[in-house]
């Protein structure tokens, strides 16, 4: 899983710093490797958007309008975390969506928890709202509005130019532009791994 990708390029590159040897690997840039062998494309360049960047975005943006599918009550005292989601059409503020993306167990026991699969859905609906919202904003300084109050919770190789540039290709791209591709994977308990059929990796790959 990407998460789990990351850890391991992190958990290298803290390794090497602290036994003052040459930084090799990173997070990054063992993501960057695993995506490439997967889907067989180049990746030219990252973003990295932390929770604060997420809610301040959404916050920013007035909210975002999400279907919530089921509702979802989940407490944690230990990291902060309260989810308190009632089904049905609503505008969620940023902590809203971060609880909706981010659902996983719940208060109420098994029958209520989110897998990995729903937690990726929802992130797709969310990233879908989130780019009809900016869609409707006017100029270019409102996009970088938006992105400034995140600060140093985004983190990107691209310069200033370069992301000035996508603005103006990709400003009217709503949601209807954009595609997911279904992987056909699935949870193998055996191996404690999520498994994608080779047959369907080989379409993904033809596909890009």
């Amino acid at each position: 899983k990407i998460n789990s990708v990351y850890a391991k390029g992190e958990s290298q590159r803290r390794a090497a710093e602290r036994n003052n040897q040459p930084v090799t690997e990173t997070g990054i840039s063992l993501l960057k490797k695993t995506i490439e062998g997967a889907i067989g494309i180049p990746i030219q360049h990252y973003v990295t958007v932390d929770f604060e960047a997420f809610t301040s975005v959404i916050d920013k943006l007035g909210g975002i309008e999400i279907n919530v599918e089921k509702s979802m009550r989940y407490d944690d005292p230990h990291d902060g975390t309260h989810i308190n989601l009632d089904e049905g059409l609503q505008t969620l503020n940023g902590e809203e969506a971060l609880g909706y993306v981010r659902h996983r167990l719940d208060n109420r026991g098994p029958k209520y928890y989110s897998n990995d699969f729903d937690r990726g859905r929802r992130q797709q609906t969310v990233i879908k709202a989130v780019v009809d919202k900016m869609k409707s904003f006017s100029g270019i300084s409102s996009f970088f509005g938006v992105m400034e109050v995140a600060g140093d919770h985004i983190r990107t190789d691209l310069s200033k130019e370069q992301i000035k540039g996508l603005i103006y290709d990709f400003k009217s791209v709503g949601s209807e532009n954009m595609a997911s591709i279904e992987t056909g994977g699935y949870w193998d308990r055996a191996s404690s791994h999520t498994i994608i059929p080779k047959e369907n990796m080989e379409k993904i790959q033809l596909a890009f």
